[in-house]
């Protein structure tokens, strides 16, 4: 299940020098991207911190990238290999305001339409 993945995740974080993250080119495969952040950044900085005490080039902020790509071919790969970008943090907050919004008006909404729809439901069949 989900906590495999998880512990997979933390796992293999743990014993790497560098996260990159494929993942959709569009807000939520950003959003994603900061949950696999947020899930792995423990182990990842722990590991980091191990360079750390060898060398000073081992930030773990900047072994953090986002790979973006429109296509799965050899050409595409190969380009955003060679840009990797910082993963965009305000990205992915608009995603999680956005999904906010909506569960909110969803909520709202669905309330309206019950209330409105047991009023003509009880006029109709009374």
């Amino acid at each position: 299940g989900k906590l495999r993945v998880v512990d997979h995740l933390r796992a293999l974080a743990a014993n790497s020098d560098h996260l990159v993250l494929w993942l959709d080119c569009d807000a939520e495969g950003e959003n994603i991207a900061h949950e696999v952040i947020g899930v792995t950044r423990k182990a990842f900085e722990g590991r980091i911190a191990r360079d750390l005490r060898e060398k000073e080039s081992a930030d773990p902020i900047r072994r953090i990238h986002r790979a973006r790509f429109s296509a799965i071919t050899k050409d595409a790969l190969r380009q955003a290999f060679s840009v990797l970008e910082e993963p965009d943090a305000a990205l992915s907050r608009s995603v999680d305001a956005r999904q906010e919004l909506d569960l909110r008006i969803g909520v709202s909404m669905t309330r309206l339409l019950n209330w409105r729809c047991v009023g003509l439901a009880r006029k109709h069949f009374s």
